[in-house]
């Protein structure tokens, strides 16, 4: 485990390099990937890049950890924080402009403003995930060779 709780996955590596490998996995589904039984959804592989310290070979099935207190921090971050920063902006200009008594349409005010904050949030989530992809605390790491 790492740092925790983890989130595991099985997938194939298909490519290494040095102390990374590129593994191949199916992509989870909303139903829990059950698909064969619904016809709802065929399930899709997804190739991602993996810490590889067991040092697996290409072909190998391998298992795939990562902690879910990153995961919950990330998924906080690009659901949550836009939500907050919408609704804060919109009653800080709709409270400033009733306050203030301009003639300008508070409601409006509001609204626009929060859709300039949620634009620039989301400007700004992506600057950190380049920057979070760069660094290690995202990452899955392989903790065994299945195979």
């Amino acid at each position: 485990m790492l740092g925790g709780i983890s989130l595991e996955q099985i997938g194939k590596i298909v490519s290494t390099n040095g102390n990374m490998a590129e593994v191949q996995i199916q992509r989870a589904t909303a139903c829990g990937g059950d698909c064969g039984k619904c016809s709802g959804c065929a399930p899709t592989a997804m190739k991602i890049n993996a810490r590889n310290e067991v040092h697996a070979q290409i072909g190998q099935m391998v298992r795939l950890a990562s902690s879910t207190r990153n995961i919950l921090a990330a998924a906080f971050i690009v659901y949550i924080v836009p939500i907050i920063i919408l609704i804060t902006t919109y009653i800080a200009t709709y409270s400033y402009i009733i306050s203030s008594n301009l003639p300008v349409n508070a409601q409006t005010a509001g609204i626009v403003t929060a859709i300039c904050s949620l634009v620039l949030s989301f400007l700004v989530l992506r600057i950190i995930d380049k920057r979070l992809q760069k660094g290690s605390k995202l990452e899955l790491t392989i903790t065994s060779v299945i195979n």
